[in-house]
């Protein structure tokens, strides 16, 4: 989803203590109070951040990894006033459950997105090694 001002004042809402660790990667999840007009009652904005060096972060501005960083973050890890920002992704869904197994799931999710794509194309071989 776009991250627009309302889904950044969404995220700086949170309390440490909302966030859980992901299942499966160095990051943490949790569920923030964003919810787009047009959505139906019961949808849920959940929230993955994941840490980012500078030493991570590429130099050109087009860059997608600079994007998913709260732009108050980034001023600041661009000014090298910090070592780190986080990184952040949100999914609005109407799932019940807990935000970490929901993320989990669209996480899952995409990898089989991903290869169902690949093999419809034909590229699935392009993953293997070239010996």
């Amino acid at each position: 989803m776009k991250r627009t001002a309302p889904v950044w004042r969404s995220e700086r809402k949170l309390r440490v203590s909302s966030w859980e660790k992901a299942r499966g990667m160095n990051a943490e999840v949790a569920e923030c109070d964003y919810i787009p007009g047009r959505w139906p009652p019961g949808a849920r904005t959940i929230c993955r951040s994941v840490m980012v060096t500078a030493d991570d972060l590429s130099a050109d501005p087009r860059s997608r990894r600079r994007r998913t960083i709260d732009p108050n973050q980034l001023a600041l890890l661009e000014a090298g006033v910090g070592a780190h920002a986080w990184a952040y992704s949100f999914i609005i869904t109407n799932i019940d459950g807990s935000p970490v197994e929901i993320e989990a799931w669209f996480r899952k999710r995409a990898l089989i997105e991903e290869t169902i794509k690949d093999s419809k194309l034909g590229l699935a071989l392009r993953h293997m090694p070239s010996g």
